[in-house]
């Protein structure tokens, strides 16, 4: 075995009562480095691999290994605590050297709780590969321990990447933050990386559609969305493999309702409906939910105007985008008249909710109830922002206090506000 180090290989191994197998691994892998991690009675097993090492040729000397022991190698915990405390830090160092430094993680020494350990933390590790020895031949009937000079390195790259596993994980957590576009990207641009086992591909893909879709929507693209969930429903069987713990009759549900409310949410036009009030507070509801607060009282803002423009057109047929002076009431119309545009005026939100009040409108009432028609009230708040026509930061309690007073306009509980589903809750 000639002494150097074939590759830019980082080699993390626990460590057990026999030295042959680590020796046969460190044969196999020539690694740059080497991180043992023993039990306080398997530390004295490094000399022992180093001078097999060094019988056949291969000098480990001091430099190229380190010694990261756990204190309690029966405790699961324990071994899962110090491992992710002490190994992340080095792996993440050795990587950043520069491309072609990878890590090996070997898990056969040790006792159980530390092999599964080692497993369970590197699991997330980018690229990373497993290695076990197993053998030719066992003891005790060929169900005991490798027999020396059996010894046979199998090595797998990560499963959880390669069957987009890490990835899934990943997309969902961004989606269940609300962050869809995210976390769509991220699994479409892992699919090129993922084995085709069978039809994993197919199982990511449709996820990609699903998240896709949501994102869309919350971008306020109501027919493309629509199409994505109609692509969706066909896809059940897809979508409940790639998810855990999600069955076909969850997708089921959430898609026929993503459909039913889109379907006349696409349909809309420059006029205001419900359906475009509603979803504007639930898009609202979602900045609140990221701490967006800025955004949210932005959509709450708009929200609080269509609420005005709706009532407006269903109920006196007035558009306040272009409203004759003439029809204007005389309590405005002076006010207004130097506006006017060729004989047409625009309304602002002030404007529509003073005309609700005048045409003794229970929504102009409940607006002025909420002090809404002062400066300095929780409406003013968007004005002032970076999102309206100032720098002032908003806080959470500010857009709390618009969130709740706009429910109370609009004649909506908080379970009334449609919500985008968790892939990730049980």
């Amino acid at each position: 075995m000639p002494d150097r180090a074939l590759s830019r290989i980082l080699l993390i191994a626990t460590v057990g009562g026999a030295p042959a197998p680590l020796v046969a691994s460190i044969g196999k892998w020539r690694p740059a480095r080497v991180l043992f991690v023993p039990s306080a009675g398997t530390k004295g097993q490094i000399d022992d691999i180093r001078d097999s090492l060094a019988q056949q040729g291969y000098e480990l000397d001091a430099g190229r290994f380190d010694t990261i022991p756990v204190s309690d190698h029966q405790d699961f915990s324990v071994c899962v605590g110090e491992m992710r405390r002490d190994l992340e830090k080095q792996v993440t160092q050795w990587r950043g050297h520069g491309e072609g430094h990878e890590c090996v993680v070997d898990f056969t020494g040790g006792t159980k709780c530390m092999s599964a350990a080692l497993a369970l933390v590197a699991r997330p590790w980018p690229a990373v590969r497993f290695s076990y020895v197993g053998g030719a031949r066992r003891d005790k009937d060929d169900v005991g321990i490798v027999v020396a000079g059996s010894e046979r390195v199998v090595s797998v790259i990560n499963p959880w990447d390669t069957l987009g596993y890490q990835v899934v994980e990943e997309a969902v957590a961004a989606f269940d933050r609300n962050a869809c576009g995210w976390g769509a990207e991220r699994l479409r641009n892992a699919l090129s990386h993922i084995a085709d086992s069978g039809s994993r591909k197919a199982e990511l893909s449709a996820l990609v559609t699903f998240m896709e879709g949501y994102d869309k929507w919350d971008r306020s693209e109501y027919r493309p969305a629509f199409g994505d969930f109609g692509n969706c429903a066909k896809r059940l069987n897809d979508l409940a493999a790639a998810v855990p713990g999600k069955t076909q009759e969850w997708f089921r549900q959430h898609i026929d309702r993503a459909i039913d409310r889109l379907k006349k949410l696409k349909q809309a036009s420059s006029l205001p409906t419900r359906e475009l009030l509603e979803d504007l507070i639930a898009n609202a509801d979602r900045r609140r939910e990221e701490g967006r607060h800025v955004d949210a009282v932005a959509r709450l803002y708009r929200a609080i105007e269509a609420a005005a423009q709706l009532r407006l057109w269903e109920g006196f047929g007035i558009r306040t985008g272009k409203l004759p002076l003439g029809d204007v009431p005389v309590a405005m119309r002076s006010r207004l008249a130097t506006r006017a545009e060729d004989g047409m005026l625009k309304l602002g939100l002030q404007d529509a909710y003073d005309l609700l009040r005048l045409k003794d409108d229970p929504l102009g009432t409940r607006f002025d109830a909420l002090g809404w028609n002062n400066s300095g009230s929780s409406l003013s708040k968007r004005n002032d922002s970076i999102a309206g026509h100032g720098f002032t930061a908003v806080s959470s309690g500010e857009s709390d206090k618009l969130w709740k007073g706009a429910l109370s306009l609009v004649e909506m509980a908080d379970e009334d506000v449609f919500r985008f589903p968790k892939l990730g809750a049980r």
